[in-house]
């Protein structure tokens, strides 16, 4: 009975610290988007919607084939890690490219009031 309990406690410290390190994350996505792009009302809202219905969507996946095919909660991660390398490089992709973008709009301007 005492392992049950203290499973049960080691459960809810783990989820603690998971969604602790999972909140400085999210933020720094954020910030990190605002960086590249404006963040309207609506594109935090979905970026909002979005990282609550991810984990969701795994649970209800892995519920359907755990007890036939427990190895399909290890094939499920790295699907999921590679996906997130996946979105990361297309992210870096987008703010280099809109990096580039500004500066060459500031330099535009730069020239512009230059000549003036």
């Amino acid at each position: 009975m005492y392992c049950i309990v203290l499973f049960h406690s080691l459960i809810q410290i783990a989820s603690g610290v998971f969604g602790f390190g999972n909140a400085s994350v999210f933020a720094t996505g954020l910030l990190w988007l605002e960086q590249y792009f404006e963040i309207t009302g609506l594109i935090g809202a979905l970026v909002t919607i979005a990282t609550s219905v991810g984990p969701n969507f795994t649970t209800l996946i892995i519920g359907q084939f755990i007890v036939d095919k427990p190895m399909s909660l290890m094939y499920l991660a790295v699907v999921i890690v590679v996906a997130t390398m996946l979105i990361f490089a297309v992210m870096s992709i987008f703010a280099a490219r809109a990096k580039r973008d500004l500066q060459r709009q500031r330099e535009g301007e730069g020239s512009s009031t230059s000549q003036a």
